[in-house]
Order: structure tokens, then sequence, then C-alpha cells
């Protein structure tokens, strides 16, 4: 049984993942696209209510958030349908609501 639970969780979790059909609506800013596509998994942290990330200080900028927005990860799905000026404004607003890591 749980053998069970843990395959179907780990399922779930890979097709879930695997990618997101958001389209950002016309005129769309990097707030309105973050509450849209994003809060649902990434709450602010408890330091600062309008940081929502821990980047390591080589990684905050707009390319690298671009880069894991259309590529996804492990944990992140991928988000193909975010390109041009709406992808640039979403990873801006990211970058600009980040905090650096203490390395």
């Amino acid at each position: 049984m749980k053998k069970r639970v843990v395959v179907l969780s780990v399922l779930v979790l890979s097709v879930v993942g695997c990618s997101k059909d958001y389209q950002a609506s016309e005129g769309a800013t990097g707030k309105s696209m973050f509450d849209a596509a994003c809060v649902a998994c990434h709450k602010p942290l408890d330091v600062q209510a309008d940081k929502y990330f821990e980047l390591a200080a080589s990684n905050m900028n707009a390319e690298y958030v671009s880069n894991k927005v259309s590529s996804g990860s492990l944990m992140m799905p991928k988000f193909p349908n975010l390109k041009g000026a709406e992808l640039k404004a979403l990873s801006e607003y990211v970058v600009e609501h980040s905090a650096a890591k203490a390395e």
C-alpha cells in the first residue's frame, strides 16, 4: 500500500510538473503574470513579504529566470507559452522580488 502511494505521488508530480498551458493576457505585467501563474507555488519569504525567491548572486538576472521559466526544473513546470516581452516582464519582476542567498 505504501509503495503504491509513493509511486502514484511520483507519477502525479511528474505529469503535473511537465508544463503549464498558462498564456498571458494582452498587456499583462510581470506582477499580473506572477499572480496568475506563479503565486500558487511561490509564497512570500518569511523575512520579507515582497520577496518570493532566494537566488544566488550569479543567478539574480532576468536571463537565468527566463531560462528557468522556459525550461522548468525538477519541481517547477515549464511555461512554453511565455515568450518575448511577457517572459522578459515576468523575469524582471522575479529578479526585483528576489533576495540574495547568504553565501
